[in-house]
């Protein structure tokens, strides 16, 4: 089995060669795309549809011991070690979180059990939180967890997300994320 994780588009070349070569020898991939970052990918995502034994899993926003370093895992360990979590009104866009032992298991599932021919998997939760919602939910772990309502002016930046709707996505590629 082979897991290819795309997040940049200067990628994109290398690996759709490596989707061919794979799939010739009837290698299982599971192709790992950002769920910020799919609509850079639909070609991709389009391609590896026609592919025997590629899977593709929309990744979200990983939490958890495996995943320490990634940006939701600091925001979570930072309000639990300084028992607040700033959030910013105008910087309200959707997280995708997943639990780094439910993403494995989502993984194992697919490489070992009997998933869905060509089929979309969302590696992330079914509703989308913001962070304001996340903050919430975590006060309820910690009801000491003060919200920081930050009144700076920044402007809302998407930092390179390509956000679409799972509507969209099954739109263009004829699947719908499960």
């Amino acid at each position: 089995y082979a897991l290819l994780f795309i997040d940049d588009v200067s990628q994109k070349k290398q690996i759709s060669l490596a989707l061919k070569k794979l799939s010739s020898q009837n290698t299982k991939i599971i192709l790992l795309v950002p769920r910020r970052r799919t609509a850079l990918f639909l070609d991709i995502l389009l391609d590896s549809k026609t592919l025997k034994h590629t899977y593709t899993v929309l990744t979200g926003d990983f939490f958890g011991l495996k995943f320490q370093a990634t940006a939701l895992s600091k925001i979570i360990r930072e309000a639990f070690l300084n028992l607040t979590i700033s959030v910013s009104p105008q910087v309200i866009v959707p997280i995708f979180p997943i639990s780094d032992t439910d993403f494995l298991n989502l993984i194992s599932y697919i490489l070992f059990g009997n998933p869905k021919v060509h089929g979309v998997y969302k590696g992330y939760y079914s509703n989308p939180q913001t962070l304001l919602s996340l903050a919430h939910i975590l006060q309820r772990h910690e009801p000491e967890l003060s919200l920081d309502f930050s009144h700076s002016m920044h402007k809302k930046s998407n930092n390179g997300v390509q956000l679409l709707s799972d509507r969209a996505i099954k739109d263009r590629l004829g699947l719908a994320p499960e």
